[in-house]
């Protein structure tokens, strides 16, 4: 955006109105395939800036929560552990677990 809504992809939250039901079946890969740090199906879009495409409309918001020092992506959960304060959540059940995905 020419207002530097965004500095990079990491920073958004998308929101997505769409019948595609592959989108559904998917949800879960979703922010890892638009490379932003959240994405939610919705009903409605409430968004700073909207797009309409092909497949639906999209919204886009800055993301909430603090970057995570791992991921890069921002999540409401990064500061909650006393363990990893600067971990999100998944970042920390991977690493507990061994599974470097």
């Amino acid at each position: 955006q020419e207002d530097n809504f965004i500095g990079n992809s990491l920073e958004a939250s998308i929101q997505v109105k769409s019948d595609a039901e592959e989108l559904e079946i998917y949800s879960e890969y979703l922010k890892e395939l638009f490379i932003v740090s959240e994405v939610n199906l919705v009903d409605e879009i409430d968004a700073e800036y909207v797009y309409e495409g092909e497949f639906g409309s999209y919204g886009v918001n800055s993301a909430e929560g603090n970057k995570c020092n791992r991921c890069w992506m921002y999540s409401r959960s990064v500061g909650d552990s006393d363990e990893f304060p600067d971990w999100c959540d998944r970042c920390i059940e991977v690493v507990k677990e061994g599974n470097f995905e």
